[in-house]
């Protein structure tokens, strides 16, 4: 009864093949790992077992039977800590994709493990794995990844892929900017600009035209027509009561001029302006008063 019972929790169901039966017919269809430099050790957590051969290591776990890590991947497993990192076990195979100039894609327990052509090894994990699993990972609108997740700002993380990046903050979570508003994040400074990480996703808005906005901590970007522009301060709350950009003042048409004499910040719209000064609240300038005023 006890020789069932640990056989059962370490290697899964005994009528079915386990370790000892998979790892060698694993292997006889992989013939490029070359010849065996161990023998199976099933010593590892959660009742895996491995074998290390020549040009890799062959995986095998109740729960995925038996993988096998080897090539750049395996070099990039191994220095995040291999058995005892914190990708975990592998899920599958490696396999080829074609996507953006080529690349290998495998999926571990805690993340995910790239080698593509544009990029070469990067691991995606942690904050960003879900976020980009959402946006249909390296085949979506983010691409490969070009660096590994890395520490920022404020307690913050940041990773960058081929057409975007992922930013995590305890205030907004895991948020991918991408596109134009990636490229006016960016121009004005990103993470090291007063603008702060995104606490949502871009939204498309059909309105007046049509473009995209993405709120930020202490900004909003809004993108159409090739341009991005930063509202901010008393003149994004100003745009935030009259409507956005489904109001009457409709998009930005310009970026925020901050440099008037006396101080102040203008920005100007489809269908009017907002002036802001230190001493006076913002206000929306539209219509006849407009022409006068620009007069």
């Amino acid at each position: 009864r006890n020789f069932y019972m640990y056989w059962s929790d370490w290697f899964g169901d005994p009528l079915v093949a386990g370790p000892t039966v998979d790892i060698p017919a694993f292997r006889t269809l992989h013939p490029s790992l070359g010849a065996k430099t161990s023998e199976i050790n099933c010593g590892l957590a959660a009742g895996a077992c491995r074998q290390e051969f020549v040009n890799g290591v062959i995986f095998w776990t109740p729960q995925s039977g038996a993988t096998k890590i080897d090539g750049g991947i395996l070099g990039l497993w191994n220095a995040s800590g291999g058995n005892y990192g914190y990708l975990g076990y592998p899920l599958d195979t490696a396999t080829w994709s074609t996507a953006g100039g080529g690349g290998w894609i495998q999926h571990f327990a805690n993340g995910q493990a790239q080698w593509s052509t544009i990029a070469g090894g990067r691991l995606v994990s942690s904050a960003s794995r879900n976020r980009y699993a959402g946006l249909a990972g390296h085949t979506g609108s983010l691409g490969w990844a070009m660096t590994d997740q890395r520490a920022a700002s404020a307690g913050g993380a940041e990773q960058i892929f081929e057409r975007g990046a992922i930013y995590w903050s305890a205030q907004g979570g895991a948020r991918a900017v991408t596109g134009g508003i990636q490229e006016a994040f960016v121009a004005a400074g990103g993470l090291t600009s007063f603008i702060g990480y995104p606490l949502g996703d871009a939204q498309e808005r059909t309105h007046n035209g049509g473009g995209w906005a993405q709120g930020f901590q202490r900004a909003a970007i809004y993108w159409r027509f090739g341009a991005g522009y930063v509202m901010y301060g008393g003149i994004r709350e100003e745009y935030d009561r009259h409507g956005w950009s489904g109001g009457e003042l409709g998009w930005p048409t310009t970026a925020q001029d901050c440099g008037l004499t006396p101080a102040g910040c203008t920005q100007t719209f489809q269908n009017g302006v907002i002036v802001w000064s230190p001493s006076t609240p913002a206000a929306r300038i539209d219509g006849a008063v407009l022409a006068t005023y620009r007069a």
